[in-house]
């Protein structure tokens, strides 16, 4: 997998998908649609994250925060 870019706007609430994430995501046993990302982790110090229970996200960025916001999380494929 490569690294995923997802374009936000400052001070605004993005809402984090499934495709968003494993947008770059392969594995050579399983389709596309058996994987899922999984504990997706932002440090609070950029805002905050509420995972909404349906396999999506909603990020408020920090206020008036601008740049580049690192984020981890895995893939299952099970």
């Amino acid at each position: 997998s490569t690294p995923v870019n997802i374009a936000g706007t400052e001070d605004t609430t993005i809402l984090i998908t499934q495709d968003m994430l494993l947008a770059n995501a392969t594995d050579i046993d399983n389709t596309y649609d058996e994987l899922s990302a999984v504990d997706l982790v932002i440090d609070e110090q950029y805002g905050d994250l509420l995972d909404n229970g349906d396999g999506t996200w909603a990020f408020t960025p920090a206020e008036n925060f601008n740049g580049d916001v690192p984020m981890s999380f895995g893939v299952s494929d099970g």
